[in-house]
């Protein structure tokens, strides 16, 4: 239980930063077009 509970904290922080990643990566690229 404690490594399903260590997975979905890590999801919980990697999913946002991931989102916050994308989006920036497509608003740089959107810029340098």
């Amino acid at each position: 239980m404690e490594q399903i509970g260590a997975g979905l904290a890590a999801l919980g922080v990697i999913g946002p930063g991931l989102g916050i990643g994308i989006l920036t990566g497509m608003a740089t690229s959107a810029i340098g077009r």
